[in-house]
């Protein structure tokens, strides 16, 4: 009976230790996304607006998304990432073809979604009942 608790213990241990690391590593990233997202923004509501600067950084933001997307996907709903990633071709498209406006509402979506799956998988008492 004591092997098989010390055992439960060591899963529990284990199983918790996983989810915070994991929930650190997604945290820094999404912080990271969502700050290049309020650079970009920024650079939308200043008056001299720079098509080939804005199309880089999101481009750049795209890259970065899809490099971590993999690591991602092992422990975060698949659709919630894809909820971001649309958002992200939205702002692309909406760059493109110069619809400013649309790109901020689609830049704060992405940062809501963004918010929505860290608040969602945290490590917190509402979450686990």
């Amino acid at each position: 009976m004591k092997k098989e608790i010390l055992i439960i213990g060591i899963i529990v241990v284990f199983m918790v230790s996983a989810h915070i690391i994991s929930q650190k590593y997604t945290q820094k990233f999404f912080d990271e996304i969502t700050e290049e997202l309020n650079v970009l923004e920024d650079k939308i509501l200043k008056s001299d607006i720079k098509k080939e600067e804005l199309e880089e950084d999101i481009v750049s933001i795209q890259n970065k998304w899809k490099s971590k997307f993999g690591i991602l996907a092992c422990f975060i709903e698949h659709d919630e990432l894809e909820k971001v990633q649309t958002h992200l071709i939205s702002i692309e498209a909406d760059i493109k073809v110069d619809d400013y406006a649309r790109c901020i509402d689609e830049a704060d979506k992405c940062k809501f979604v963004l918010e929505h799956i860290e608040d969602k998988d945290s490590f917190k008492i509402v979450n686990i009942f």
